[in-house]
């Protein structure tokens, strides 16, 4: 009986279908030529399947803008290498019902991404690939911030400097990313999200005169420190907010402080002492003023 209900079900599904496609709606488009229509047509079935019917998801509709791209500046600089030019970019722009600077950063995505793949597609660990998803990482270093300062991104880049690719690959794919006993990604990237998390580091730096987010430094990418070992001293730094535990330690590590090293280092050290001295008178002047408030 229960194949019976669900041979019925798909039936009726099947029959709202056709029910529902007897009548459709048809929208004429003018064109003087075929060469017109081959370029009036896509750009509007695009705008359905970015925003509408099909909702496609970021990387494909990156690769769609590119391909659009393409065509503007083939027509408009024909045999020239492509580069971005700020006259084709409105153009999509107003078919995609976006902003000219998302559009250009979807255009440097895609681009980057296949930059990237086709020069490092060879060079993964055995059994590794990549995928559309790994457009990803290209797309946060071009968010404005930090990373995108590390790694000297322009406006009219479309690719990534080759050094700057190749710490890139050292950070994220040099490695297997899918362990085969299931433990954790081995390299200094875990994902995307990583390079999210590198510019919360370097804006936690600028508050409390850290320095985490130098533990990745392009320039340099075999002396880069995992991200997970950074996260987990940035989230511990966090939660010594308190003072007393800040005053605990300090004085722990002081008295941890030997005579050979005094020695050695006494003009470095000395203003430092000096410091601290003053940061504890102020610090008792500061308790003393509490004390008389609360004695009044």
């Amino acid at each position: 009986m229960a194949q019976i209900r669900d041979a019925a079900d798909r039936v009726e599904r099947h029959e709202r279908v056709v029910e529902a496609s007897t009548r459709l709606p048809v929208s004429p488009v003018e064109a003087a030529s075929p060469a017109e229509l081959a370029e009036t047509v896509p750009p509007l079935l695009g705008v359905r399947h970015l925003a509408h019917a099909q909702e496609w998801g970021p990387w494909a509709i990156n690769f769609y803008l590119l391909s659009l791209y393409r065509q503007l500046w083939a027509d408009a600089h024909a045999g020239a290498p492509m580069g971005l030019d700020d006259a084709l970019l409105p153009r999509i722009a107003a078919t995609a019902a976006m902003s000219t600077n998302k559009v250009r950063w979807c255009i440097q995505s895609a681009t980057a991404f296949l930059s990237f793949r086709a020069r490092f597609q060879e060079r993964l660990p055995q059994g590794e690939a990549f995928s559309d998803n790994d457009q990803a990482f290209l797309s946060r270093l071009l968010e404005p911030g930090y990373p995108r300062e590390r790694f000297g991104i322009r406006d009219d880049q479309l690719k990534l400097a080759p050094e700057m690719e190749e710490a890139l690959f050292q950070w994220a794919f040099a490695r297997p990313r899918r362990s085969a006993d299931g433990g954790a990604n081995p390299n200094v990237l875990r994902g995307p999200d990583d390079i999210r998390l590198w510019e919360r580091l370097a804006r936690y730096d600028a508050e409390h005169e850290t320095r985490f987010a130098q533990g990745l430094d392009p320039e340099r990418p075999e002396q880069a420190r995992p991200m997970a070992e950074l996260e987990v001293e940035y989230l511990a730094h966090r939660c010594e907010q308190s003072p007393i535990d800040t005053l605990r330690e300090l004085i722990g590590k002081l008295k941890r402080v030997d005579v050979g090293m005094l020695r050695q280092r006494r003009d470095e050290i000395g203003p430092l002492v000096e410091e601290v001295s003053q940061i504890s008178r102020d610090l008792k002047g500061m308790l003393a003023a509490v004390d008389g408030r609360d004695q009044e």
